[in-house]
């Protein structure tokens, strides 16, 4: 992980992290080439611009979140159906100085990494899972044909 700005800050997988007041933890989107869902950036760290559109669902420490944003030149556009205060407004993205990369913080950054992972990991593992199931059918379905081959 690194600090592309106060706001803003790389992690593995391509992917850009920056702290939700809304949701008091950190989102993250994939960004260039890669696997997973993958946003527009405008390449500016101070000021970044994503698009299309960031949803985030799920769970926090808090209970279910749902964050929808549009984030445009380092402010971020929350949408009215957000689950939270700050529904139907528009703050600057915070600078990381305070809460996003305060030592004292380190666990809420921690956390949203891992949900952040989770989202992009689950369904990769999902998707894992049945391309080895089919690998396992189609291996089958060679067995028996081989089978009957030599029967007949």
């Amino acid at each position: 992980m690194a600090a592309l700005s106060k706001k803003l800050r790389s992690v593995d997988g391509g992917r850009l992290m920056f702290w939700c007041p809304g949701c008091d933890g950190a989102h993250q989107v994939g960004v260039g080439d890669g696997p997973g869902p993958r946003w527009g950036y405008n390449g500016n760290p101070d000021a970044p611009t994503f698009t299309p559109s960031i949803l985030v669902e799920g769970s926090m420490r808090k209970g279910p979140i749902r964050c929808h944003s549009f984030v445009t030149d380092g402010r971020i556009q929350f949408l009215a159906d957000c689950n939270h205060a700050l529904a139907g407004q528009t703050v600057d993205i915070p600078e990381g100085g305070g809460v996003m990369f305060g030592l004292l913080d380190w666990m809420k950054f921690a956390a949203g990494a891992a949900m952040g992972a989770a989202l992009i990991v689950v369904p990769a593992y999902v998707k894992g899972k049945a391309a080895g199931r089919e690998q396992a059918a189609v291996s089958a379905l060679e067995t028996s044909v081989k089978i009957l081959r030599t029967k007949a």
